[in-house]
């Protein structure tokens, strides 16, 4: 009998050690006495006790390790153990049991190796002489070859009823607890950036980081809820708090899968000017010496920007700033300082719902776990390759080594655009001035209509010296770009929809919203934004052929998208 070395443990035997064991007959006691013996074990080497010793002891942790995979396997046939991948359970079901994910998956391999071929291995150890260790028995369990299991078509799963096609007004978190578990496709939203733009009370931050990010988890773990397994989120934010937002979804339970950064070159800076506050400071009035070369939007349009709380903002009210210079030494030794920069990019978040299923099992289950690559590709001219169609990601128009060109579209990107901002068509952005021309001047018709812009001001010189026919030399931002919308499109809706007067501070081009559906939704697919705004998500869906289930607090906002969707003002 080898006594527990020291107080550290209430074993006080390797006898004892295998009662208690043989007696534990759920995971948590077992994982109780796993931390137990490997106390034990620990100070049994540091009092240099025998390797004999020493074995008795890692052994008795193993076996107990093996027990409670065994137990976590069983938890998971049954369904009472939630499974994302393989061997990745739940966080929140495991963390009764007082273990993490790497010991549940850890301690499931260990239990995959055959008791016959455990105690071989124990022989083996023994007669060389050598130490008992876990990383042995893993390199044994990833060494042991399976039978693979007759392939058994997966049955289609029966998906919870959610309304459809309406715009319900009220508290997202209160509406997402009245749907059903696994009853939509996907989750594409443009939740509050915690940085109340332009004083919006429902931007606010909600008493700080931690504070947001705890009420951010709770809707993004409801969303998670009536998802369907292997159904993926997009989820909007801003740099500043990007980070806020993917650490609610990693809590909640999302899998990241990547982030989509959306760029563009229209962003207004909101930015304090050190020598106007300077001279605020000191009380001294600046004099105004003439006014801005330049008029600014009212409303910043789907980009963050700088807002004039003087102004009263709507969608087509511009105003003129005025030009003033220093009034005191230390605001002229401080001009030209801010506090900000331009923003240029917004991120979209992509991730997805676990599953215990394979991606190909989950398409048959639940019609939910892959992206729609060939609907989402970047379209090419006529007499331009494309994407090559296949994992690859090789540019078509190379013909050589056995790809020839392929005129499907480029693989979409992690990138997509609302400017040409790779082609050096904009002065004082990196990489800007001189540059080869693109294909930016060619239609709406044709092979290609989702990649030309629209007219806008500052681009129409640069759209007259492209062509279609202008194949090479091109531009490199033709394979990223996603059009920019035209300024009625934060007014249009649906086909048939009237256009409406929408004053929503933060509106998304809807043919950027189209593009990010239609990567994640089948036709047909139900997708959920529980911060509709004035319906962008809800109008693409729709154009898109999907469905949609819009949750909006804000009134004024609710009655915006009701008539941008051609809805009823009381539908939904």
């Amino acid at each position: 009998m080898v006594p527990a070395p020291g107080p550290a443990s209430s074993l006080l035997s390797l006898s004892a050690a295998r009662l208690a064991l043989a007696q534990a007959t759920d995971v948590a006691a077992v994982a109780t006495l796993v931390d137990r013996l490997e106390v034990v074990r620990v100070a049994a080497r540091k009092a240099r006790a025998s390797l004999e010793a020493q074995n008795d002891w890692a052994t008795l942790k193993l076996e107990a390790e093996r027990k409670a995979g065994e137990m976590l396997g069983e938890l998971r046939r049954t369904g009472e153990l939630r499974a994302g991948r393989p061997n990745a359970d739940d966080a929140s079901a495991l963390s009764r049991f007082g273990i993490s994910q790497q010991q549940s998956s850890r301690w499931q391999r260990l239990s995959g190796v055959p008791e016959t071929v455990f105690r071989s291995w124990l022989r083996e150890i023994t007669e060389l002489g050598a130490e008992v260790t876990e990383v042995g028995l893993t390199t044994l369990a990833a060494r042991i070859q399976r039978p693979a299991p007759a392939y058994v078509r997966p049955a289609q799963m029966p998906a919870g009823v959610a309304p459809r096609n309406v715009v319900i007004e009220g508290d997202c978190l209160q509406v997402l607890a009245t749907l059903p578990d696994a009853c939509v496709d996907a989750l594409v939203t443009d939740p509050p950036a915690a940085i109340s733009f332009l004083a919006a009370h429902w931007d606010s931050d909600r008493g700080g980081r931690d504070a947001w990010v705890e009420w951010m988890t709770q809707v993004l773990r409801e969303s998670l809820r009536v998802v369907k397994p292997g159904g993926h989120a997009l989820v909007w934010s801003l740099p500043r708090t990007s980070h806020w937002t993917g650490w609610a979804l990693e809590a909640a339970g999302w899998e990241i899968r990547d982030t989509v950064i959306h760029v563009f070159a229209q962003g207004m800076p909101k930015s304090l000017d050190a020598g106007k506050a300077l001279d605020r400071l000191a009380g001294a009035e600046r004099p105004v010496v003439g006014k801005a070369p330049w008029s600014q939007p009212a409303i910043s349009g789907h980009h963050g920007g700088l807002g004039d709380t003087s102004v009263r903002f709507g969608a087509e009210v511009r105003f003129t700033p005025d030009l003033t210079s220093p009034a005191t030494d230390d605001a002229r030794e401080w001009d030209g300082w801010g506090s900000g920069l331009k923003p240029a990019h917004e991120t979209w978040w992509l991730a997805r719902k676990p599953s215990d299923l394979t991606v190909a099992e989950n398409l048959i289950a639940w019609g939910t776990g892959a992206l729609n690559i060939d609907a989402t590709r970047i379209g090419a001219a006529e007499g331009q390759g494309g994407g090559a169609k296949g994992s690859s990601g090789f540019a078509g128009g190379y013909e050589h080594d056995g790809f020839a060109a392929s005129t499907v579209g480029r693989w979409p990107s992690n990138v997509v655009l609302t400017d040409p901002v790779f082609d050096g068509a904009f002065e004082g952005v990196v990489g800007g001035g001189s540059s080869a021309p693109g294909v930016w001047g060619t239609s709406n018709a044709g092979v290609n209509p989702n990649r030309v812009f629209n007219r806008s001001p500052g681009r129409s010189a640069y759209r007259s010296t492209a062509s279609v026919e202008e194949v090479e030399p091109a531009g490199k931002s033709r394979y990223f770009v996603i059009a920019k919308a035209s300024r009625r499109d934060r007014n249009a809706g649906v086909p048939g929809a009237k256009p409406v007067h929408n004053d929503h501070i933060a509106v998304k081009s809807s043919i950027l919203m189209r593009h990010l559906v239609r990567l994640v939704v089948r036709p047909g697919g139900l997708v959920l934004d529980p911060f509709a705004g004035s319906g962008t998500t809800g109008v693409a869906a729709a154009i898109e052929g999907m469905d949609y289930l819009l949750i909006e607090r804000e009134s004024e906002h609710v009655r915006i998208a009701r008539a941008r969707l051609a809805l009823g003002p009381e539908e939904g």
